[in-house]
């Protein structure tokens, strides 16, 4: 141990007497009186086996300087003791490793600072006896205590803890002194876990009773704002009761984002007596780490779980045994077989082991299962704090979105969000963002169960590997899919169904199920649109009563496949993909559409073939109807010495027809610029039940529209010339086609002739046509591209009078240029 002396100036020096240091006191000096006393005092009433030193503080505040301290720096075997600061110069101030048997705060003050470390161990009575203050910002660690690990002995007390805290880690609190008690903190005073971690264990052993041996022991203010873990140091019990909570005067505070963890009591985890107050507004865990012997929580004061983020978790089965007040409006999970009661609840209520759960008034929920979504932090999925038990969902997990919880809506951003199920309830809202992907293979009688609001942007995977039971989506709500993808799978009633509620595609939609599902989409009532950007793919029934095409394309899947609708349908403002595989089967080698009932003819049918060598006579029927009603407007993808036949080979039907004989021979046809106007001429030298010829002019957007009708010579071996003239041309370059139309409704479409309309500053492009560099000159700016559906498929600039199109599929498409002040159109072809 290390010893100083006083010198005649009051200072303290260290002497050497054979390895001893002594104090060398100037006789009577009034500054000397004072520690005279005190030394007295101490000698006089300290046991035999008592080594103390008393901090002086004449020299620094640093602890490790010796002539601070009235015996020298204090070691293992020295009890400190810290008088006020009104008898020091300055406070105790420990900046690296420093050890004691037992430290007394008489009304002082003590920092350990980051970095600094401070052991006590081995203390007869209290580890730590605090009548002043106590600030740690670095580690202090209490062991082998005969009481308490810490007293906070008077109302006065004061201990803030920023750094590390921990009690009975290595060694045991409360063994020795025949003492009864040994809490790992006895608190009277004002304590403050501030932004540290506080570890309690050990503080169970022989002949105490469970409240002598609780970890925390509270009768005045505790405050936690981070982290505190009691009992979860072994699989032994070793703590008392996890914390005790004694009115009039104790309260204890768990703040919003603070933890407490309790395992290993050998009594309750929480009890809270005589008017007491318990507040949780952070995350209180009961026995996940370890068991609870006695309740999870008794409570006879008043116990306040309360805002969004406030969540108690009873993991272990131990009950809530309340005859005082308890009020819930945020979270309780509770495991338990037996029988728990709380007063008040408007928050939520998870019962999962088969217990009863008793409220006494509220209109809180009570569930069985699954993750509920609280959005108390953030919009975040993926924060596990936005959820009632504090982890994000995994493909397990059952989801509820809920209306109440709303202070942040979820918005899933991440790639990996999993569920087995969703369910969003009326008032809900979930939206996948364009970089989210959420995937559900396990449903719960559906993937997702609307009645809220859902927004898509991004991929929603819906039983692609397991079965979802009924439905991939069960919508009672509004449902928009803006963007991005939708794939269902599996299901076994229906991908989709719509039961009051508004489903808006537009974007693309993949709908498959089991081979046994009655319907591919099915709708109660309610609306379900497939709106101008959206796609459908499927193959199966669709209840035709609330399906909606709003402009979007419909194409069949399974590659081919067969799709029916089970009523009246419009197709006049939709495209129709058909893909042509062979001549065979149905469905398996083109698509097929099946009408029980009126099929409304108009929009687009888009062909797509990939058949071999037809063969004279070959009829294919892609549509079949209860009966027809017009005529699809245009036809994109049909092959030479194809036909489109109506009603044919029966009524209702339509087919695709092949045939080498012509209804009409077309000589030539032919565009040519007049003064004013522009003239086509064409010839035919023969006629088979040829109604006439409709001409068609094609506007700058793409889009064709019908200029005039010639009528046709019905049958006829003699050669007929026609002309027509255009007396509105279009400014700029003209495209002219005839659409030939037989009696029995098939038309089949002429080659495309064109004509300039004006003669100066001509866009000129080249070469054309392109496998991959447009040359374009005379342009004021960037370009549209069309195909010949009039969609737009490329928006580019021009850069040194090029642009590249070697992305697009080989066809025939229309640039939209701006020359002259003026937009015009010019057509190229893409090798």
């Amino acid at each position: 141990m290390d010893h100083s002396t006083l010198s005649a100036d009051h200072q303290l020096k260290e002497t050497n007497f054979i390895k001893k240091k002594r104090f060398r006191f100037k006789p009577f000096s009034r500054f000397n009186k004072v520690y005279l006393l005190v030394i007295s005092y101490m000698l006089l009433f300290a046991p035999a086996s008592f080594a103390f030193t008393i901090w002086f503080g004449g020299v620094s505040n640093d602890w490790h300087t010796p002539r601070n301290w009235s015996n020298g720096i204090p070691d293992i075997d020295d009890d400190v003791r810290i008088n006020p600061l009104a008898q020091n110069r300055y406070s105790p101030v420990i900046t690296s490793e420093a050890v004691a048997k037992s430290v007394v705060i008489n009304g002082g003050f003590l920092k350990i600072t980051i970095g600094g470390e401070l052991a006590v161990s081995g203390s007869v009575s209290w580890g730590i006896d605090n009548s002043g203050s106590i600030e740690n910002n670095g580690t202090l660690s209490i062991n082998n205590t005969g009481r308490d690990g810490i007293l906070m002995r008077t109302t006065e007390s004061l201990f803030t803890n920023k750094g590390t805290l921990s009690i009975g880690n290595t060694g045991n609190i409360g063994t020795t002194g025949g003492g009864t008690t040994g809490s790992g903190i006895a608190n009277f005073g004002s304590f403050v876990n501030e932004s540290g971690s506080i570890s309690i264990n050990r503080t169970l052993s022989s002949g105490k009773s469970i409240f002598a041996s609780a970890a925390i022991s509270n009768e005045a203010s505790f405050i936690n704002k981070a982290r505190i873990n009691i009992g979860g140091f072994s699989d032994e019990l070793n703590v008392g009761i996890g914390l005790l909570n004694i009115g009039p005067s104790g309260t204890f505070f768990n703040q919003v984002g603070a933890i407490l963890s309790i395992d290993q009591a050998s009594g309750d985890g929480i009890a809270n007596y005589t008017i007491g107050i318990i507040t949780n507004q952070g995350a209180i865990s009961i026995g996940a780490e370890g068991s609870i012997s006695g309740y999870g929580i008794l409570n006879s004061a008043t116990f306040e779980n309360n805002g969004c983020a406030a969540y108690l978790n009873i993991a272990s089965d131990n009950i809530i045994n309340s005859t005082g007040t308890f009020n819930n409006s945020g979270t309780i999970i509770e495991n338990s077989t037996g029988n728990s009661n709380i007063y008040y609840n408007t928050g939520m209520v998870q019962n999962l082991n088969g217990g009863n759960f008793n409220i006494r008034i509220g209109p809180g929920a009570i569930t069985t299962n699954g993750l509920i979504w609280k959005g108390c932090t953030s919009a975040d999925w993926n924060t596990p704090s936005n959820w009632n038990v504090h982890t994000v969902p995994t493909a397990s997990d059952d989801v509820t979105i809920v209306y109440r919880y709303l202070d942040y809506k979820p918005v899933i951003n991440i790639a990996n969000a999993v569920a087995k199920s969703v369910s969003v309830e009326s008032g809900g809202v979930l939206n996948i963002s364009d970089a989210g992907i959420l995937t559900i293979n396990v449903g719960n009688g559906f993937g997702i169960s609307n009645a809220g609001t859902v927004t898509n942007n991004g991929i929603l995977n819906i039983g692609l590997t397991t079965g979802t039971s009924w439905y991939g989506i069960k919508n009672e709500g509004t449902f928009n899919h803006n963007s991005g993808t939708i794939n269902i799978d599996h299901a076994n009633q229906a991908a989709l169904y719509n039961g009051s509620g508004t489903f808006t595609n537009r974007a693309s939609l993949f709908l498959k199920t089991m081979e046994t599902a009655p319907y591919l989409v099915d709708s109660y009532s309610g609306t379900i649109s497939n709106s101008s950007t959206g796609t459908l793919h499927g193959s199966g029934k669709i209840r035709s009563a609330y399906f909606t095409n709003d402009g979007g394309i419909i194409s069949l899947g399974n590659s081919p496949g067969l799709l029916a609708f089970d009523g009246n349908e419009d197709f006049s403002n939709s495209t129709l993909s058909m893909e042509i595989n062979g001549t065979g089967v149905a469905g398996t080698d083109y698509d097929q559409v099946a009408v029980n009932g009126i099929a409304t003819l108009g929009g687009t049918l888009a062909l797509t073939f990939n058949l071999p060598i037809p063969i004279d006579g070959d009829v294919i029927t892609i549509l079949d109807a209860t009966k027809l009603s017009g005529t699809f407007n245009s036809v994109t993808g049909l092959p030479e010495n194809w036909t489109v036949k109506y009603n044919t080979p029966n009524a209702g039907e339509v087919s695709l027809v092949y045939s080498n004989v012509l209804p009409v021979t077309l000589v030539y046809f032919t565009a040519k610029k007049l003064a004013e106007d522009v003239k086509l001429d064409w010839q035919t030298t023969s006629e088979t039940s040829n109604q006439g010829f409709g001409i068609e002019r094609k506007h700058d957007d793409g889009k064709w529209e019908n200029i005039g009708f010639m009528d046709g010579h019905g049958t006829t071996t003699e050669n007929r010339t026609y002309s027509f003239l255009d007396k509105n041309p279009l400014s700029g370059m003209n495209y002219y086609r005839l659409r030939q139309l037989d009696f029995d409704g098939s038309a089949e479409l002429s080659r495309i002739v064109n004509v300039e309309t004006e003669s100066a500053n001509l866009v000129k492009m080249y070469p054309n046509p392109t496998s991959g560099i447009l040359h374009i000159e005379r342009v004021e700016s960037g370009v549209k591209i069309f195909d010949i559906l009039g969609r737009l498929v490329m928006n580019v600039t021009i850069v040194n009078q090029k642009i590249d199109v070697s992305s697009l599929p080989a066809g025939l498409y229309f640039i939209a240029v701006i020359s002259e002040n003026r937009e015009k159109s010019i057509s190229f072809v893409k090798q």
